[in-house]
């Protein structure tokens, strides 16, 4: 019983070693990706329509609204989970808002900084239904 379970356990943590990208800590069973706590101050679901907007953030300064959807993050499109990256990085969007679509680049910023503005974010519509 004891072999069979250790025996488990490696595979399992040999697994999650090949398994894991290369620039991720793993933390109490979460992963914290390395250098990616830069942030531009949205939330956005994994469709690309932005769930909220933080107040004072580069989104915001941006012009950025709840309810515009990213098409696409430099140049790739529906990759929405790029957007975070190293602080001090610029990263370009591709947003549709109503009929009408516009690039945009942003500066991302140290994420810390984003949450001590004590301010509600502004929510997209459907959100605070």
């Amino acid at each position: 019983m004891g072999k069979l379970f250790t025996m488990s356990l490696l595979t399992i943590t040999t697994l999650a070693t090949f398994l894991m990208p290369a620039q991720a800590d793993v933390l109490y069973g979460g992963v914290q990706y390395k250098n990616t706590t830069g942030r531009i101050g949205v939330s956005v679901n994994k469709k690309g329509l932005i769930r909220l907007v933080h107040p004072d953030s580069p989104a915001e300064a941006a012009g950025l609204a709840p309810g515009d959807i990213v098409e696409s993050v430099n140049g790739k499109v529906k990759d929405v989970f790029h957007i975070h990256g190293t602080p001090e990085t610029y990263v370009t969007l591709m947003v549709r808002r109503g009929d009408s679509k516009f690039l945009v680049k942003v500066k991302r910023i140290d994420y810390h900084e984003i949450r001590r503005n004590n301010s509600a974010p502004t929510l997209a519509k459907s959100e605070t239904a």
